[in-house]
């Protein structure tokens, strides 16, 4: 299993952002791993009038080959 997080903005560029991945990993043997899991994105932004705040979130899937 693996998580990662991130925070930023604080007011340079954006009023705040973040972010948050989960996910669950195996490996088929030293070459090939897969995972699976789900991530989420905050982004709140507004500057002379243009306003950009939404979440998006959903599944995420990898597959990694390593030589």
């Amino acid at each position: 299993m693996q998580a990662q997080t991130d925070f930023g903005g604080f007011g340079v560029g954006a009023e705040h952002t973040w972010s948050l991945l989960a996910t669950l990993n195996y490996a088929f043997s030293d070459h090939l791993s897969t995972s699976a899991g789900y991530k989420m994105l905050d982004v709140d932004y507004d500057k002379s009038g243009h306003v950009f705040d939404i979440r998006l979130s959903g599944l995420v899937a990898g597959l990694t080959y390593r030589l």
